[in-house]
């Protein structure tokens, strides 16, 4: 009988390698609705990747993944270089195309700024947020008016 599809959390993967060795495929199937030869294949796939036999190393990961503030997309930037005043007003240009070829996309000021992200509003109300790191690799430009 084939069991219903439900991705892998990194939970789920957690309690298997601290459990796959005091627990039957056929009790963690049932635990996580799957069958048994799934449990074996899941395994498998751990010890493959290093995971299993290591809990403590998918528990840090997972911890680390919590604790992490930085987009994985920023990392290695430093967001620190952007420096807006909020006091000022600026036009947002948007990439067109990978030619860097930019087109005008929003003017206003800056109401929010955190580690991560700014967020501009209009004059007619309408808010966004743009990620530091888009703004630092070039996605978008910002020229103060």
């Amino acid at each position: 009988m084939r069991q219903g599809r439900r991705k892998w959390s990194l939970e789920d993967e957690i309690f298997l390698a601290l459990n796959y060795n005091k627990m039957s495929a056929k009790e963690l199937g049932e635990k996580f609705n799957k069958t048994p030869n799934q449990i074996h294949a899941k395994v498998g796939h751990l010890k493959n990747k290093g995971l299993i036999g290591d809990a403590e190393q998918l528990a840090e990961r997972e911890k680390r993944k919590k604790e992490s503030k930085v987009n994985e997309f920023s990392e290695g930037l430093d967001l620190s270089k952007l420096t807006l005043n909020k006091k000022k007003r600026y036009k947002i240009y948007r990439k067109k195309n990978d030619k860097f070829e930019y087109e005008e996309y929003l003017i206003g000021r800056i109401i929010q700024e955190t580690k991560e992200l700014v967020t501009f509003k209009t004059k007619a109300g309408y808010c966004e947020s743009f990620r530091k790191y888009d703004l630092l690799c070039g996605e978008y430009r910002v020229k103060e008016l």
